[in-house]
């Protein structure tokens, strides 16, 4: 259809979902009757304002985008990604155990000449480096906040931000599936088997301004036994390039979870 691909970014979900509802409703129109009353009552219904036949808020469907849809969704991450080359950061890693904040990590973040990002560790005040381990044998506790830190960090930044290559993926595989949440305003991918066979991400986006909005990530750490939960609140730069602001990743089995925040976005001098 014409009018799809001039559509922006995931217009082209919403489209068929209205264009579905409005050929249904058609298909559907009862022949002319030869009674002018059942003319009058036909012609009323054909005058109805085409809303009506809108999907209503929430309601869901699944489709495959066509390549040039999709290609668009692979761009703007990548050009995102491009993007944040010219920035430097602060990253902030918080972890919980039992519902107190047990240990903090910052990091300056910046990409080098190859692409590659660069996180080097910043003093943290001495009252944040293992608050909250108390007790007679703190040392046990202490390995492991350690080890959950390391391996659900790493975990982590597996999946945030999301990899236009692994997405594709996916979508090659017939992995992904298309929600409208709400009819021009946000439409969800989710995408099955991402990272480790079984996880799913799920990517909000707004279709008028190409926004992403949201990401959430069902995973697990070592074993599905450890299952975890992610949720991302994306944010904008003044360029409009797109960035997770706040992550927070949450393994219940073992009453621990982590909140990872990205601040201060500042233009590298040279």
């Amino acid at each position: 259809m014409k009018l799809t691909r001039c559509i922006p970014l995931f217009a082209g979900a919403v489209a068929l979902v209205i264009t579905t509802t409005t050929h249904a409703s058609s298909t559907s129109t009862p022949a002319k009757s030869s009674t002018s009353t059942t003319s009058s009552a036909h012609a009323a219904k054909s005058a109805a304002p085409v809303k009506s036949a809108a999907v209503p808020s929430h309601a869901a469907v699944s489709s495959t985008p066509t390549d040039e849809n999709f290609a668009a969704v692979r761009q703007s991450l990548e050009q995102s990604r491009h993007n944040l080359r010219g920035y430097h950061w602060k990253e902030t890693v918080v972890v919980r155990h039992n519902g107190e904040d047990k240990s903090t990590l910052m990091n300056s973040c910046v990409y080098d000449a190859s692409g590659k990002l660069v996180r080097t560790p910043e003093p943290v005040p001495a009252n944040a480096q293992m608050n909250g381990v108390h007790g007679a044998a703190p040392t046990a506790e202490k390995a492991e906040v350690q080890a959950y830190e390391h391996s659900a960090v790493a975990l982590m930044r597996s999946y945030v931000p999301p990899d236009p290559a692994r997405l594709r993926k996916a979508w090659q595989a017939g992995r992904m599936t298309t929600d409208v949440i709400e009819a021009g305003h946000r439409v969800k991918l989710s995408f099955k088997d991402y990272e480790k066979p079984g996880d799913e991400m799920v990517v909000e986006v707004n279709p008028q301004s190409h926004e992403v909005l949201n990401v959430a990530v069902n995973s697990f750490l070592a074993t599905a036994r450890d299952a975890v939960t992610m949720n991302v609140d994306m944010a904008s730069l003044p360029d409009g390039t797109s960035y997770p602001a706040r992550v927070r990743l949450d393994t219940p089995a073992r009453q621990m979870g982590l909140t990872v925040t990205n601040t201060d976005y500042q233009k590298k001098t040279s």
